[in-house]
């Protein structure tokens, strides 16, 4: 969320820890858990920061982690947070690490710095703004409002629900959408606008998707 400082701020008035999932955010746009005093950010390697799947990690402030150690553990080694900080303190790991996926991350984590984390933002920014305003030329819109909307997934409403067939059109084209969450399954799609994507194949994708969304959805 594009206002997630101001609702952290009020989260902790209220008492309550903040934690953020970014596993879709994370190098795509701003997220500072200092400054913005999160209690927990969790990500992965695989989409914005466009390492291979298969790495997961968890920053945790000091609220985080006194509320860890009051915590009985009951989950697997693999999932315990409480454990793999107890194992960190020694610049250890409880159970044996995916060195490759590491040594991978290390790199895609180096040309990130290169490329400039407020040049990836620009970027990700650049490529929904190309999304949403080819939806809004076949007259669908975007579902959140901007001060909601992520700039590293494009959701879009359409006017008939055939998110099927709009999806199925622009897979013809060599390109891969989403259809929307729950409710929205067949009335909205998501473009995923993460990772190694250029601006000339989102220009493509969206011109695309201009023309399925005209296709299937202004009958």
């Amino acid at each position: 969320a594009r206002n997630l400082r101001q609702i952290a701020a009020r989260a902790r008035e209220a008492g309550a820890l903040v934690l953020v999932d970014s596993v879709s955010g994370l190098g795509g746009e701003p997220l500072e858990a200092d400054s913005w005093r999160l209690d927990a950010v969790a990500s992965a390697s695989h989409k914005c920061i466009a390492a291979p799947r298969g790495v997961s990690f968890v920053c945790l402030g000091e609220r985080a982690l006194e509320k860890l150690q009051r915590r009985e553990s009951t989950t697997p080694p693999s999932l315990d947070l409480k454990l793999s900080a107890e194992y960190s303190r020694r610049r250890e790991t409880p159970f044996t690490p995916p060195v490759t996926l590491l040594y991978a991350l290390r790199e895609a984590l180096k040309m990130l710095l290169e490329d400039g984390l407020e040049a990836r933002w620009r970027a990700h920014l650049e490529k929904a703004k190309e999304v949403y305003e080819a939806a809004a030329r076949a007259e669908a819109s975007p579902i959140p409002p901007p001060e909601y909307r992520s700039a590293t997934v494009a959701a879009i409403h359409l006017k008939a629900p055939r998110a099927k067939e709009v999806i199925e059109e622009v897979r013809k084209a060599g390109y891969l959408i989403a259809p929307g969450m729950g409710e929205l399954r067949e009335q909205a799609v998501r473009v995923g606008l993460m990772g190694a994507t250029t601006m000339p194949q989102v220009r493509e994708l969206a011109h695309h998707l201009e023309k399925a969304i005209k296709l299937h959805c202004s009958r």
